[in-house]
């Protein structure tokens, strides 16, 4: 692509994520609530056990990844530090990060993947578990697809979905971390929720 083309290719891309981020704020509809989130109880990073209820009375993200996956994970990761980042001087909110494949995302695996990229424990937990409870935890608790596939360059095929819950325990909302208009979507959602500026 040419320089001119690409440099306006760019603006375009830059000027929709505006007027997109301008028009959620000044129309500040209610978000659905889409189902109730589940409860559960895992295993942090540091190895102790981490409950659902710990979470109550804050807004929280959840994201789906395994610590070898090379596709989508980067990315969901990415967008997750983001969050963080973005979120950093509120108050009442947590990221969590739940391994689809806990045979080999033991803790001290988790721990140094937190590591890596910078962290804060306090606000950002890795989880692992029992892989057939996670599995059904993920499908029928998050309500996203989880399977372990054979042939393909990825050993466990996992949602690229970021999930949404409010300070009740419910969902508000399912985005596409691959999708750079959905991440503007969650973010700005996410942080209304925070600041509890939902009309």
């Amino acid at each position: 692509m040419k320089p001119i083309l690409t440099l306006a290719f760019l603006g375009i891309l830059t000027l929709a994520g505006l007027l997109f981020a301008w028009s959620k704020i000044n129309q500040p509809d209610i978000l659905p609530v889409l189902g109730t989130a589940p409860s559960f109880t895992l295993t942090q990073a540091d190895g102790s056990t981490f409950s659902s209820d710990e979470l109550a009375g804050d807004v929280w993200l959840a994201d789906f990844f395994f610590t070898s996956c090379g596709s989508i994970c980067p990315t969901l990761t990415a967008r997750m530090s983001e969050l963080e980042d973005t979120f950093e001087g509120l108050n009442g909110w947590k990221l969590i990060s739940i391994s689809v494949d806990p045979e080999n995302d033991t803790p001290e695996v988790l721990s140094e993947y937190a590591r890596e990229h910078d962290a804060n424990p306090e606000n950002w937990i890795f989880l692992t578990g029992e892989k057939d409870e996670v599995h059904e935890l993920v499908r029928k608790g998050f309500l996203q697809p989880v399977e372990e596939v054979t042939n393909q360059p990825e050993p466990i095929l996992h949602t690229s979905r970021i999930v949404l819950v409010d300070r009740e325990g419910r969902f508000r909302g399912f985005y596409d971390a691959l999708d750079p208009e959905s991440v503007v979507e969650l973010t700005l959602d996410s942080v209304r929720l925070i600041e509890n500026r939902e009309p």
